[in-house]
């Protein structure tokens, strides 16, 4: 229960929750995964929002839930890496389920790469309607690189006319 400050100025420490009874308040385990669920604010993402810090001390922030619990419980995130959850609950902040890794790496994990390849597999027709020819990864679209191919050619040879009837020898100079 929170102690208010009833008689006289407020003094610091007075009204202070500590971090492990907040920590306690708002994580629930989920017994079939081990995830902690965070139960308090969460951003459009799912992910667990809290405030660390003490106004009168001058160092309150707000940071994400499961950052705080792994700077509490095993140390500081190392320089340069970012935590990934092994368990791929955004709303978990187990600091078993949470590892340091590059963002590279993170990504890499994520769900992005596994929807994107999906997508892509699903696809079969260019945004005209065309169908598309190739394995995956390098699949196009014959009819529209052909247009674009004539396209080029018409835009090339009308640059070479128009250079060649200002009275200079040759083609344009080439660009590379």
């Amino acid at each position: 229960m929170v102690k208010l400050a009833t008689s006289g100025s407020f003094k610091p420490g007075d009204g202070r929750i500590p971090f492990e009874d907040r920590y306690n308040k708002f994580a629930f385990p989920e017994p079939n995964s081990g995830c902690f669920i965070w139960m308090g604010n969460l951003d459009h993402n799912g992910y667990g929002k809290m405030g660390v810090g003490y106004k009168s001390d001058g160092n309150k922030r707000n940071t994400w839930a499961h950052i705080a619990a792994y700077e509490y419980f095993v140390g500081p995130v190392p320089e340069g890496l970012e935590l990934d959850h092994k368990c791929r609950m955004p709303c978990c902040v187990n600091p078993e389920h949470l590892e340091p890794v590059t963002h590279a790496e993170n990504v890499r994990r994520g769900l992005v790469p596994a929807l994107n390849r999906a997508r892509a597999i699903a696809q079969t027709t260019c945004r005209y309607g065309h169908l598309l020819r190739g394995e995956l990864g390098k699949r196009v679209c014959p009819t529209c690189r052909r247009k674009q191919s004539l396209e080029n050619y018409y835009r090339r040879k009308a640059r070479f006319v128009n250079y060649r009837r200002k009275g200079f020898v040759g083609g344009p100079p080439r660009t590379s």
